[in-house]
């Protein structure tokens, strides 16, 4: 049997690119688990409040809506449905839908509030604090081209 000799140049070379290539590997592996285990959690009820503060109909400006929602997520997945808290007799809105991703500490979401013939959608980024209690950010919608901020508390 005839052994080829390998070149000691080409077999340090052959074993500093694997060890690099299982290097690159390895701290992969190791930042998706630190970024799937540090990953908040927003799961569970919420009061939001919305602050118009510009729109086309005037007088909706400086007008604040409460809401509940509950969220549910799934690894960066956020699906959360609601109602309104502020008064609950109100025909609009009757449905509240919302759909999106929490990537690190901001939620970005979509919303759609149906009710009373009137359908809003809506766009929400907001961060999430360093306890995953409270979030702040801003929003806009459909519905007299409303813009303005929120904000949210966790309900324990």
């Amino acid at each position: 049997m005839n052994a080829t000799k390998l070149d000691p140049h080409e077999s340090t070379a052959m074993w500093v690119f694997s060890a690099t290539l299982c290097l690159i590997i390895l701290l992969t592996g190791i930042t998706a688990l630190i970024k799937q285990y540090s990953r908040k959690n927003i799961e569970g009820q919420w009061k939001m409040t919305f602050i118009n503060e510009r729109g086309i109909y005037k007088p909706d400006t400086d007008e604040t809506h409460t809401h509940q929602i509950l969220f549910t997520q799934n690894e960066e997945a956020i699906l959360g449905a609601g109602e309104n808290r502020e008064n609950p007799e109100n025909l609009f809105p009757h449905k509240m839908e919302y759909k999106g991703v929490l990537d690190d500490d901001v939620l970005k979401i979509t919303y759609k509030l149906s009710g009373n013939e009137k359908e809003t959608i809506g766009i929400i980024e907001a961060t999430i604090t360093g306890d995953g209690k409270n979030l702040m950010g801003t929003f806009t919608g459909t519905g007299d081209n409303t813009k303005g901020t929120v904000m949210g508390e966790r309900l324990e």
